[in-house]
């Protein structure tokens, strides 16, 4: 099955969709249910509203409120980065880095700066601050996280955890990551 996703530059691209990555240390983004999903898809104009990395056995590793977690992974309304180029070292690294954060804390609170940051509200000039704490991490920073202890940088220079799905959809669609397995 396969989605057409809008990129920055006012195209779009058909990418495919599959049930399960093939394998661990792959990422997708999620539409997301609930409203925070909500939130985060009007307020950064995207289908994505939630962000996941995937640990194999059917499980992924996600940040929802109150702690990052185990979950089962999504099976629909997902977009996995397949095809994203990565070594079996890094892959362990990833699940492992994934694995650590499970139980960290998740701060709701993050979100109204996130939202006011992405309209860059004046309230926001300092908001990079606020995101490089770790305790200001939402669920693609744990995504970049993972895959930045796995020495992949998904956004040289960002300096902080101030990242969306919408980020992460844009860049998995520029770079063809989003292919079937």
């Amino acid at each position: 099955m396969t989605r057409s996703v809008g990129l920055p530059d006012g195209s779009t691209r058909l990418v495919d969709i599959v049930a399960l990555p093939a394998e661990a240390g792959t990422w997708g983004v999620v539409h997301g249910v609930g409203w925070v999903a909500g939130v985060i898809r009007h307020a950064t104009e995207s289908w994505a509203g939630h962000a996941v990395m995937y640990i194999g056995g059917g499980k992924i590793v996600q940040a929802t409120w109150p702690r990052v977690q185990i979950a089962d992974a999504p099976r629909s309304n997902v977009i996995w980065a397949n095809g994203q180029p990565l070594t079996a070292d890094q892959r362990v690294k990833i699940t492992t880095r994934a694995a650590t954060l499970v139980g960290s804390r998740y701060d709701i609170f993050a979100y109204p700066f996130l939202v006011a940051a992405l309209f860059n509200a004046a309230i926001t000039q300092n908001v990079d601050k606020l995101f490089t704490s770790d305790k200001w991490r939402d669920c693609s920073a744990v995504v970049d996280d993972c895959d930045y202890y796995a020495g992949i940088d998904l956004f040289p220079n960002r300096g902080s955890n101030l990242i969306t799905p919408a980020m992460l959809l844009d860049l998995g669609t520029q770079k063809g990551w989003f292919t079937s397995v």
